[in-house]
């Protein structure tokens, strides 16, 4: 399991209203531009200090990925984070940061 930061109010709604959520990995736009795919995180623990260092913990909570940091992710140049590069099923993780 891998890690990543999306907005708690929109993907806990998501979680409770269905089948769990999917980050996106990348992918070609319909305009040829390339989306890169979901920032994602190796630990909880980077994922949770990313959100401290930007002050999003009114906003964003962390959540699990079911994918591989070594296959299913590349390096973005960012310290604290690589990309997604397949779409992966989200898990909601107990300790979710709180609003």
């Amino acid at each position: 399991m891998i890690y990543t930061i999306a907005i708690t109010e929109t993907f806990d709604k998501l979680f409770e209203e269905g089948p769990p959520p999917v980050k996106q990995g990348k992918f070609v736009r319909a305009d040829g531009s390339t989306y890169g795919g979901a920032n994602v995180f190796k630990t909880e623990e980077a994922a949770r200090e990313y959100i401290e260092d930007f002050n999003f913990q009114d906003r964003y909570s962390v959540y699990g990925l079911d994918a591989d940091w070594n296959t299913q992710t590349t390096q973005t140049g960012k310290k604290s984070c690589n990309q997604l590069l397949v779409d992966a099923a989200m898990i909601k993780l107990d300790a979710a940061v709180e609003k």
